[in-house]
């Protein structure tokens, strides 16, 4: 009986919330709402321009959806030519840095994150890239 009841329970609980696909349907939305107003990966290679010390990345969005996002996915891709590969689209590139600030919708945030350090040694010295919002977490009332 006990197990019955709280098997009922839980059930009542799954029905209560949204599915899985309307949340994913959601998120999507809002990511690609997100307008991109600004990137960059910029790269330090050290007094004699050989030795690769880092690469930051910066990303600018405004939130132009009607969610409030409690996070942003990241993604970038680096190439050693312009011509080696293209974007991928927002949702089918590998989120690498989520940023766990909440963003209000019209609001605008500036993200800074690490794309590579100096034990990195496939980053080359005349890349191409792609950077990019790849995913959202939605805020969740309560």
């Amino acid at each position: 009986m006990k197990k019955t009841l709280l098997f009922v329970l839980a059930l009542i609980a799954l029905g209560c919330g949204e599915s899985a696909e309307e949340e994913m349907a959601r998120r999507r939305a809002a990511l690609n709402s997100l307008e991109v107003l600004n990137y960059a990966i910029n790269c330090d290679w050290g007094a004699y321009g050989n030795t690769l010390l880092g690469c930051d990345g910066t990303l600018t969005v405004r939130n132009d959806s009607d969610e409030t996002l409690s996070s942003i996915g990241v993604g970038w891709e680096i190439y050693r030519t312009s011509t080696e590969g293209s974007c991928p689209s927002r949702v089918s590139m590998a989120t690498k840095w989520w940023n766990r600030r909440e963003l209000p919708p019209g609001g605008q945030v500036q993200l800074t994150f690490q794309v590579a350090s100096s034990f990195d040694r496939n980053i080359p010295r005349r890349m191409s890239y792609c950077l990019s919002p790849s995913d959202v977490r939605i805020k969740t009332e309560g």
